[in-house]
């Protein structure tokens, strides 16, 4: 014998179905929709707003999300952009006076090995940063190398870009 359920349909209408039970991924036990007759009714959330706002905004004529966000929060996009601008340059910089051989380590970019060492390294330079930040936040540490902590999150937002470029054969 099927169980029914009393669920709200898009238009707001409620209505008596089946209960479905979703057999989940990998094994697991999956969605149940129980019996939700005695429940109240809750309203939209205020995510689930925002979430039509924007998808409005986006199936309307030549609407996409990234004028939607420079819209809505003008000075934390611009700043975002401003952040990257200075990014990209340290990048140049300090790649103009390291090469390309201090990431590749002499090895071939093609090289399955040669990459899987090459993203190694940065991953060991990633945890200096990390382990660096660590001390001069969490534990108070002074500063005695004079690199601010911003620098170093940008040193770690390069290397995250550094590794995807190595991954995807573009470190030539």
């Amino acid at each position: 014998m099927k169980q029914k359920i009393k669920v709200t349909n898009e238009k707001g209408e409620d209505v008596t179905m089946d209960r479905l039970n979703i057999i989940g991924q990998n094994g697991n036990s999956g969605l149940h929709y129980d019996k939700i007759e005695d429940r109240p009714r809750v309203d939209v959330s205020e995510n689930e707003k925002v979430s039509n706002k924007i998808n409005s905004y986006l199936t309307s004529d030549n609407g996409d999300i990234i004028t939607y966000m420079e819209q809505e929060y003008p000075e934390m996009t611009s700043e975002f952009k401003r952040i990257q601008q200075e990014q990209y340059k340290l990048f140049c910089r300090k790649q103009y006076n390291y090469g390309k051989g201090n990431i590749m380590l002499g090895g071939d970019i093609d090289n399955t090995d040669d990459r899987k060492m090459a993203l190694s390294g940065v991953v060991i330079r990633m945890n200096d940063k990390l382990n660096r930040l660590m001390n001069l936040i969490l534990k108070n540490k002074k500063d005695v190398v004079d690199e601010s902590v911003e620098d170093t999150f940008i040193d770690m937002a390069n290397y995250s870009i550094i590794s995807l470029l190595v991954n995807r054969i573009k470190w030539k």
